[in-house]
C-alpha cells in the first residue's frame, strides 16, 4: 500500500507540477506587459527568487539546527542545475542573447563564480561573509528594477497598477505551488527508490539534487514552449545569483566548513559559469551548446556519486 501511496502522489504531483508552472509563466508575462518591467528582470525579481524557497527554507530550518551546510550544499547543486540543465534545454530550440541584455546575465554569471570562488579559498564562512554575500545581493537586485523598469511607465496608475500587482501575487502564489507540489514529487520518488533497495547516498546524489532545482526547471520549460526565452533566462540566471549570495549569505550566519564534496561542487559551479559566460558572449546557443551543457552536468552527477558512495 505504501509503494502504491507514493505513485498516486507522484502523479498527482506531477500534473499540478506542470499546470502550476504553465499558469505561473502565463502571469508573469501578463505582469511585465501591465507594469512595463521587461521579462528578464521579471524572471529574475518574480520567478527566481521565488522558486528558491525551498533552498531558502532548507537552509533556514538547517542554520536553526546547526547544519547549515546541508542547505548551502543544496543551493550549490541546485545552482549548477540551473546553469546546465537549464540553460541546455533552453539551448535546444536555439536562442539569441539580445546584446543589451548580455550585461546583467554576464553579471549574474559573474556573481556566482565570484562569490563561489571567494567560499572555496575561504573553506570557512561566518557573519562577515554572510553580510557581505546579501549586501550583494540587495544590490544586484536594484541594479535589475532600475535597469527593468522604463521612466515612461513610472507613473501608471488606476486599474493598470491593480491588474499587474494581481497578475505579480498570481506569479507568487502559482511559484509557491510549483515549489510545494516539486518537495512531493522528490519525496515520492525516494519513497519508490527506498523500497526499490536503492542507497540513500545514490538518492541524494541524483533524485535530491536534482529535485531542488525542479521548480526553475518546470518554469523554465513552460517560459520556452510559450516563446519566452527573457523570463527563461531571467529565472536561471536570477536563481544562481539568489542560491549563492541570499541562500549561501543566510547559511553563512551559521558558520560553515566545507567539506569534500561541497567543495567538488563549487569547483564544477565555477567551470558551469565560465562555460555559460563563454557561450553567453558568443550570444547564439543551439543545440551542440546543449549537450555539451547537458555533457557537464552529467560529469558533475558522476563524480559526486563516486563521492558519496566511496
Amino acid at each position: 500500500m505504501a509503494i502504491v501511496e507514493s505513485v498516486i502522489i507522484f502523479i498527482v504531483a506531477l500534473v499540478i507540477l506542470a499546470k502550476a508552472s504553465s499558469f505561473a509563466v502565463k502571469h508573469a508575462v501578463r505582469f511585465a506587459k501591465l507594469s512595463g518591467i521587461h521579462q528578464l528582470a521579471v524572471g529574475f525579481l518574480l520567478l527566481a527568487v521565488s522558486t528558491s524557497f525551498p533552498e531558502l527554507i532548507i537552509t533556514l530550518i538547517s542554520t536553526a539546527e546547526g547544519e547549515g551546510l546541508i542547505g548551502f550544499s543544496t543551493a550549490v547543486g541546485s545552482s549548477i542545475g540551473d546553469f546546465t540543465i537549464m540553460m541546455g534545454i533552453a539551448a535546444i530550440g536555439g536562442f539569441t542573447v539580445a546584446r543589451k541584455y548580455r550585461d546583467d546575465i554576464d553579471s549574474a554569471i559573474m556573481i556566482g563564480a565570484v562569490l563561489a570562488f571567494i567560499i572555496l579559498v575561504l573553506n570557512i564562512i561566518g557573519y562577515a561573509f554572510g553580510i557581505f554575500a546579501i549586501m550583494i545581493f540587495l544590490i544586484y537586485m536594484r541594479i535589475i528594477i532600475r535597469k527593468g523598469v522604463p521612466i515612461k511607465n513610472n507613473h501608471v496608475k488606476g486599474l493598470k497598477i491593480t491588474a499587474a500587482l494581481k497578475s505579480a501575487l498570481l506569479t507568487v502564489a502559482a511559484t509557491a505551488i510549483v515549489a510545494v507540489s516539486a518537495y512531493f514529487l522528490v519525496n515520492s520518488v525516494v519513497d519508490i527508490s527506498l523500497t526499490a533497495g536503492i542507497s540513500k547516498a545514490l538518492l541524494g546524489a541524483t533524485v535530491i539534487a536534482m529535485g531542488s532545482f525542479l521548480p526553475e526547471l518546470t518554469l523554465t520549460i513552460s517560459a520556452m514552449r510559450k516563446k519566452n526565452i527573457d523570463l527563461a533566462l531571467g529565472d536561471a540566471a536570477g536563481s544562481v545569483v539568489t542560491n549563492i549570495a541570499l541562500v549561501g549569505g543566510i547559511a553563512a550566519f551559521g558558520g560553515i566548513m566545507l567539506d569534500t564534496i561541497t567543495s567538488v561542487e563549487l569547483g564544477f559551479l565555477i567551470l558551469a559559469s565560465m562555460f555559460i559566460y563563454t557561450l553567453i558572449k558568443k550570444g547564439r546557443l543551439g543545440k551542440k551548446e546543449a549537450f555539451m551543457l547537458f555533457g557537464l552536468y552529467v560529469v558533475y552527477l558522476l563524480v559526486i556519486i563516486f563521492l558519496a558512495i566511496y
